[in-house]
């Protein structure tokens, strides 16, 4: 698996506000290593999906909107990614597989991505958040 720019930049924007607590989004791309056009997409969503909150003028920037212990990497993962199997079965059109039931690989596969995802569930930004950030 891939995780995708946005992902993973939202991920670095969580736990870098969960230290720093207020951050402008030049201050998140000059500390993470992100280009600012990336930072201002995923700060928009990361606002819209209720993990960031915005404040204007002096002082301004973002800031947590919950608890950095009440989120989870996974959570923030499928903001971005969506939440589908990392390992879709190449079944027919019709949507019918004659070996669905005994495919093995299809199995293991289901197995790997239940682990995955019960690891980065139970993963939360405050874990994630380093003691102090550069800059």
């Amino acid at each position: 698996m891939r995780m995708t720019a946005a992902a993973n930049g939202a991920l670095r924007i969580l736990t870098a506000c969960g230290v720093r607590r207020t951050m402008t989004m030049s201050e998140m791309a000059d500390s993470l290593g992100l280009a600012e056009p990336l930072v201002v997409k995923v700060c928009h969503k990361l606002a819209l999906g209720g993990y960031l909150v915005g404040q204007r003028g002096r002082n301004g920037g973002y800031r947590l909107a919950i608890p950095a212990q009440h989120v989870s990497a996974m959570e923030v993962i499928e903001l971005f990614e969506g939440r589908s199997s990392l390992f879709p079965c190449r079944q027919h059109d019709d949507g019918a597989c004659r070996i669905a039931d005994l495919c093995q690989l299809r199995m293991a596969c289901e197995r790997a991505y239940a682990a995955f995802r019960a690891e980065l569930v139970s993963l939360t930004i405050a874990e994630l958040a380093p003691d102090d950030l550069p800059g």
